[in-house]
């Protein structure tokens, strides 16, 4: 699957000890929930298969989720694969009431983990994550699906500090 908006996400599941992330992406960050919670945190992975092991030999349910905003950048998720002895499950069933969010930074989350109102590029970047922005806290409240069109920066009316004139 290739995508480049904010916030998109896989869920799976998985039976035996561990899960591979088949993931190629050298702009954005990653989330890899396993059962509800956050194992890792991936940064800008690349070309890669991401293992988590150790895990129970039982079955558990694994997200993916992209945390931030990288505009020109097509990202491609390759699946998920179990590790030696386990196996890749059935899909979860899809939520019954799907959302769509569509807006600019304040959509995507930008910044939103930031703890100062000066932050690098880089800073930045780190501290966007989609998946705590209000459209996904608000899906998950309502138990539904969601996708996220957001752009950070680019408004209906006006660009942020008048930047991009051509494009809104």
């Amino acid at each position: 699957a290739q995508y480049s908006w904010p916030g998109v996400y896989f869920e799976g599941r998985v039976g035996g000890t561990g899960v591979g992330i088949v993931l190629n992406d050298s702009a954005a960050d990653y989330d890899v929930q396993i059962d509800g919670a956050t194992v890792a945190t991936l940064v800008t992975p690349g070309n890669t298969t991401h293992w988590i092991n150790g895990l129970s030999n039982s079955t558990h349910t694994v997200r993916l989720v992209k945390r931030n905003d990288t505009p020109g950048d097509t990202s491609t998720f390759g699946g998920f694969v179990a590790a030696p002895g386990g196996a890749v499950l059935s899909k979860p069933a899809a939520r019954s009431r799907q959302i769509e969010f569509i807006g600019d930074s304040l959509t995507v989350g930008y910044g939103n983990l930031s703890n100062s109102r000066t932050c690098t590029s880089d800073q930045l970047k780190r501290s966007t994550n989609s998946d705590v922005s209000y459209g996904a806290l608000t899906a998950r409240q309502l138990n539904a699906d969601y996708q996220i069109n957001g752009y950070s920066g680019l408004g209906m009316v006006r660009n942020y500090n008048g930047g991009r004139t051509d494009v809104t």
